[in-house]
């Protein structure tokens, strides 16, 4: 019976210390994941929100507590659609990774640009985000600037304008260029 005993209080210490490895494991990834510089969001079958962590909280510029439990379309309405909704039904249906350039309109009438990684995992749809606003900001003000001076240049051949010095559109392409090495 002492025997017994003894094999009992070794059982119960060994469960515990595994119970606690775990518990802290578990920490380690939920601290991991809670503090990417990329949006981390879990999406259930049923499409409620299951985990957002900070990154994604700022990101979607709401407190995660007014999401966590809540129906995804419930939270954002016409979402349904978007193509950012379509990619995501698609994974959650077929079970693949899915890749978006997203553009979002908030409700407060803001806009920003999100790469939308979405990939299947057991409990739903893990949605990666990363904020490429910016990037999107700067290609628009590149590419509005190559398309003014190719106008500008075009009209310059015209005979009947004046010629238009080279210096100033390289002056600006060399801004530019110390604009993106920062």
């Amino acid at each position: 019976m002492k025997e017994v005993s003894l094999l009992n209080e070794e059982l119960e210490k060994r469960v515990e210390e595994r119970t606690a490895s775990l518990a802290k494991s578990e920490e380690r990834y939920r601290s991991t994941l809670d503090n990417m510089v990329e949006g981390c969001q879990i999406l259930g079958y049923d499409w409620r929100y299951l985990y957002i962590n900070n990154t994604a909280e700022k990101q979607n510029k709401r407190p995660k507590e007014e999401l966590i439990g809540k129906i995804y379309m419930e939270m954002w309405p016409g979402i349904e659609k978007t193509d950012a909704f379509d990619v995501i039904k698609k994974c959650i249906e077929e079970r693949t990774s899915q890749y978006l350039e997203n553009e979002f309109f908030f409700p407060d009438g803001s806009k920003g640009w999100f790469e939308l990684k979405i990939e299947p995992v057991p409990d739903g749809v893990f949605i990666m985000s990363t904020d490429i606003t910016y990037r999107k900001q700067a290609d628009k003000v590149l590419s509005d600037s190559e398309l003014r001076y190719r106008r500008l240049f075009e009209s310059a051949r015209d005979d009947n304008l004046p010629q238009v010095s080279i210096y100033a559109p390289l002056k600006y392409c060399i801004a530019l260029i110390k604009f993106f090495e920062l």
